[in-house]
């Protein structure tokens, strides 16, 4: 008999990874990673429920392959740990991968590092031009700049992509409108 990792192991760890976050989010029916904002915003503010899911941490033995890493970096980015996000996601090849360079740029813009963000935001629009989620980010982070010509652009740009009514356009929409 052949001593070392089983298969079951990489197979256990993605199911209970997906498993974790499918409960934090307390929706089995959808997919843990389908919000657009804050996982946690369901939960009423200062609520047991949501100090809960503020804290949740992935441990770094809980990832084991680049998909894993995404899903646990996304997660630690959506829930203010982006020194940890950033960690986790810079594990995984990035060159062809806007979601990682988005979620980089996402964790950098929340450190307070704009300027920097802003490359990855504009690596992951280069690799996915239809990747509207990046194009909100970027839009946030031109906003944050003072830059609310080139913010309203990434708005233009939203809207060919997926219209005024999905979640990304309403939230660069939101900040544009809290800005003026």
């Amino acid at each position: 008999m052949q001593s070392g990792p089983s298969f079951f192991t990489p197979l256990k760890t993605a199911l209970a990874v997906c498993l974790v976050l499918a409960l934090a989010t307390d929706r089995l029916d959808t997919p843990a990673f389908a919000d657009f904002g804050d996982p946690c915003a369901k939960y009423k503010k200062g609520s047991k429920k949501w100090k809960k899911c503020k804290k949740y941490k992935f441990r770094p033995g809980d990832v084991q392959n680049s998909e894993e890493r995404f899903m646990a970096g996304y997660w630690l980015a959506k829930n203010q740990q982006y020194t940890a996000a950033l960690k986790m996601l810079r594990k995984i090849n990035t060159g062809d991968d806007a979601r990682v360079l988005n979620y980089i740029g996402f964790a950098t813009r929340k450190l307070g590092r704009v300027a920097d963000a802003l490359v990855y935001y504009q690596q992951a629009i280069a690799i996915d031009p239809n990747y509207v989620v990046a194009r909100s980010y970027l839009g946030e982070a031109f906003v944050s700049l003072g830059n609310k010509a080139a913010a309203k652009a990434q708005l233009r740009e939203i809207a060919v992509r997926c219209g005024t009514s999905c979640q990304p356009y309403a939230s660069l929409k939101a900040v544009l409108d809290r800005s003026s």
